[in-house]
């Protein structure tokens, strides 16, 4: 993932002089930390699901659980921030 001027530089190379590129930060309150792992498993984790076995799998939600949770700590209740990098471009017209 690239910072958004690095996106706008990319597009701007690629010829898109009309463009728009934003970081978006979206707030989540969640009853615990512990949620946060429910709320990635359908977003960031759902690419992994689509390879792994289910077995495999759970167990890569655990140890991501453990590791997530050791850096952030438990909390109740938990606001959690997600960023999105939002961008539009469209080429001059001819």
């Amino acid at each position: 993932m690239l910072a958004p001027p690095r996106y706008a530089e990319v597009l701007d190379r690629l010829g898109f002089a009309d463009q728009h590129v934003r970081l978006q930060v979206y707030g989540h309150h969640l009853a615990s930390s512990a949620d946060v792992v429910e709320w990635v498993r359908g977003s960031t984790l759902s690419p992994y699901r689509a390879v792994l076995d289910p077995a495999t799998f759970e167990l890569l939600v655990e140890r991501y659980r453990s590791r997530l949770l050791a850096e952030i700590g438990e909390e109740r209740p938990y606001f959690f921030t997600f960023s999105r990098i939002l961008a539009w471009a469209r080429r001059p017209a001819p």
